[in-house]
């Protein structure tokens, strides 16, 4: 339905044969019109006829072994419950193959989840990081903000930790910890003061809630210029 529309033209440049075996590539997709079962054999066979060639596993997830795929929505009672050979053949094969799952399902980590000097990066990083780079950009901000992966490790984190605001209560808040304040209604509503007598009552919350030490601002944005400037 995206890259696969190119299968479209395929027709027109090359000798295509259209395959109408129901046997290959049965999916939740299809199912409700290709019923699985064992003949006495114990082949698995599509419609008491064609031999299952191969099961297409679209959305399917060991972690959810009752649910033949993620993408059925509405369609998920009439799917599995008219062929529930094809949700149990679906969950039977999935456990055998499971060693052999994609990394997303081992729970590999991702790499760009944590910059060069171990800070995590989290979507509240990625758009206020975004923002300022933006602006920087289009000559708004006079500062070009650091990268997260490079040879200057530590400095990402420290910008992170930095106030971005030099009144006197707003200093005891960082540039992180600001823009998860401007992103998150509910935490507005409880401390609404941000730059004021709620400033320490949103670092004490952010400790204790266990975020990430990259709300601790650590010195003055004049200091991380000079640093930047060595």
């Amino acid at each position: 339905m995206v890259d696969q529309r190119w299968v479209d033209l395929a027709f027109g440049y090359f000798g295509a044969y259209v395959l109408r075996d129901p046997g290959f590539n049965v999916a939740y997709w299809n199912a409700e019109f290709r019923r699985l079962d064992r003949n006495g054999d114990g082949q698995t066979v599509v419609n008491d006829e064609w031999p299952l060639r191969f099961f297409h596993f679209s959305g399917y997830s060991p972690r959810r072994p009752y649910l033949l795929s993620k993408w059925l929505g509405d369609r998920r009672a009439s799917c599995c419950q008219s062929v529930p050979t094809s949700s149990r053949s679906a969950r039977r094969t999935a456990r055998s193959s499971r060693p052999t799952s994609s990394k997303n399902e081992t729970g590999a980590a991702y790499a760009f989840d944590i910059a060069s000097d171990g800070t995590p990066i989290d979507g509240v990083v990625r758009r206020l990081y975004r923002r300022e780079l933006l602006a920087f950009e289009a000559g708004v901000a006079t500062e070009e903000p650091p990268a997260a992966w490079g040879t200057n490790v530590g400095e990402f984190g420290a910008w992170l930790r930095e106030p971005d605001d030099p009144r006197r209560e707003a200093r005891q808040l960082s540039r992180y910890l600001r823009a998860l304040w401007s992103e998150r209604p509910d935490i507005q509503v409880a401390f609404p003061d941000v730059i004021g007598r709620d400033a320490s009552r949103l670092v004490a919350w952010a400790r204790e809630s266990g975020i990430s030490s990259a709300l601790r601002p650590t010195q003055s944005r004049r200091g991380a210029s000079a640093r930047r400037s060595r």
